[in-house]
């Protein structure tokens, strides 16, 4: 009688074996084969509970233990694979749902949130949270690196060149782009005022050598013009005292014209104060000569 009941059993159980959904595509679909492992759970214990109270009948249970041995096992072999297609296909899904999250960002560098797609799913249950994960990050993302075009752009505009690997920095966290913009145009305006700062010297030694080369062209001696040839007729002998003395006069009105001029291009107070007491005993003594 008991081995009869085992053979109904028996065959009852292998029919719903077969029965089972092994195609996992749905969200309804791993939540049934989810209750499925638990009843076939709970089946393999009831066949253990069952062979244990059978121990304690009589001797007629042998052939009993073998019977429920043997669907313990299929039970066994049927949830552990079941359990392996659950987990392969919810692997599968997740990985697919991460890579159309990747295709959603609007950046060449988009393989850099691959982390944080695969972050938003840890702990999601089912295939429509996962969805929605993916697409909160993806969103998310987005104006992210729509707020970092804008203030590139606008670092850009106020010192141009400051960002020739946009694409690199576009998908940067805000507040570290925020960091690397201001250590780049810092960089750049120490650059700007060394350059600066060696152009101002190098106009300063141009122009200290432009007075020095004057300074020395100053100290050399004027070269006397030569005096003006009279015309001399025949019956002249040549110039008459006034006219010897007014030649005399306008050559060194010449040669003080010519001193002045180098005057004026003194630099040094000392030098400057040297040729003025100079001119004054030099005016001096031409009025007292010309009694001027």
């Amino acid at each position: 009688m008991v081995s009869s009941s085992l053979e109904e059993f028996a065959d009852a159980f292998r029919t719903s074996l077969s029965e089972l959904t092994t195609e996992l595509t749905t969200d309804a679909e791993f939540g049934q084969a989810e209750q499925d492992v638990k009843q076939l759970k709970t089946v393999e214990k009831a066949l253990t509970d069952a062979k244990a109270k059978a121990l304690e009948q009589a001797e007629e249970v042998n052939r009993l233990f073998e019977s429920i041995d043997e669907l313990s096992a299929e039970a066994r072999e049927a949830r552990l694979k079941m359990e392996r297609q659950i987990k392969a296909k919810k692997e599968e899904v997740k990985a697919s749902l991460i890579e159309d999250g990747i295709g959603r960002i609007e950046a060449d560098a988009r393989e850099a949130f691959r982390g944080a797609f695969e972050d938003a799913i840890k702990g999601k249950r089912n295939l429509r949270s996962m969805a929605e994960a993916c697409l909160k990050v993806a969103t998310t993302m987005n104006a992210r690196i729509e707020q970092a075009r804008g203030l590139i752009e606008q670092a850009e505009q106020e010192t141009p060149g400051l960002v020739p690997d946009i694409r690199q920095l576009e998908i940067y966290p805000i507040e570290k782009l925020e960091s690397e913009l201001q250590r780049r145009k810092d960089v750049k305006a120490a650059q700007e005022a060394k350059r600066k700062a060696e152009e101002e010297a190098r106009k300063a030694r141009e122009e200290a050598a432009k007075a020095k080369a004057e300074a020395e062209e100053a100290r050399k001696p004027a070269p006397l013009p030569p005096a003006p040839k009279p015309n001399p007729s025949p019956r002249d002998k040549g110039p008459t005292e006034d006219e010897e003395w007014q030649l005399f006069a306008d050559m060194v009105k010449r040669v003080f014209r010519t001193l002045k001029g180098h005057k004026e291009n003194l630099r040094h107070g000392v030098n400057q104060e040297k040729a003025a007491r100079f001119g004054q005993a030099v005016n001096k003594a031409w009025k007292e000569v010309t009694n001027e």
